[in-house]
Parts: C-alpha cells; sequence; structure tokens
C-alpha cells in the first residue's frame, strides 16, 4: 500500500518544502526592509511609514484576498 501512495507523499513533502521556502523567504525580506526603511528604528519597533519596497509574496496575496474578505465572510 505504502508503494501506491509513494508518488502522492513525494508530491505532498516538495509542496510543503516550497511553502517552508516561501515563508523563511517573506520574513527575511520584511526584515530587511524593516531594518533599512524604517524612520525611527528601535524606538519605534522598525515601523514602516509607507507600503514595502521589496516584493513580499505572501504580503502580496494576502493584500489581493482583503479586498475579497467581505464576499467570503458576510456576517
Amino acid at each position: 500500500m505504502l508503494k501506491i501512495l509513494t508518488p502522492f507523499r513525494v508530491a505532498v513533502g516538495i509542496s510543503c518544502l516550497v511553502m517552508s521556502c516561501l515563508i523563511v523567504y517573506s520574513m527575511i525580506i520584511n526584515n530587511i526592509d524593516r531594518l533599512f526603511n524604517s524612520s525611527c528604528g528601535m524606538s519605534c519597533g522598525f515601523l514602516l511609514d509607507k507600503s514595502p519596497t521589496y516584493w513580499n509574496p505572501i504580503d502580496y496575496v494576502l493584500r489581493r484576498l482583503s479586498s475579497h474578505h467581505e464576499r467570503f465572510y458576510n456576517i
């Protein structure tokens, strides 16, 4: 039975690897952006006054999905 499911296990493993690499990449890009482009530095917690200057894939997806929030969750 495990030999039949091996291709699916490999596909799930590769997709989990890609997602974890994407999360690590997004966290690194976000921290680098805050470190270099924060106007007040450590005193305000590295807040950004404007939108991020480096492209962050997870931030991009979440911003696009936020415009459809009312369609999915109509309370």
